[in-house]
C-alpha cells in the first residue's frame, strides 16, 4: 500500500514540475542522444525540426 502512495506522489511531483517549468524536457536533445532517426536525417530537403 505504501508503494502505491509513494508512486502516486512521485507522479504528482513530476507532473507538477513539468507544468511549472521546474523540469524541462528537450526532445531534440533526447532524440539526438538516443540516435533516433529524424526526417532531417532521412531526407536532405526536409524542413529542420531541431536546431
Amino acid at each position: 500500500m505504501i508503494r502505491w502512495l509513494l508512486g502516486g506522489l512521485l507522479l504528482l511531483g513530476v507532473a507538477t514540475g513539468l507544468s511549472r517549468g521546474w523540469i524541462v524536457l528537450d526532445s531534440c536533445r533526447m532524440l539526438r542522444d538516443l540516435n533516433v532517426p529524424t526526417m532531417q536525417n532521412l531526407q536532405d530537403k526536409a524542413a529542420p525540426v531541431c536546431k
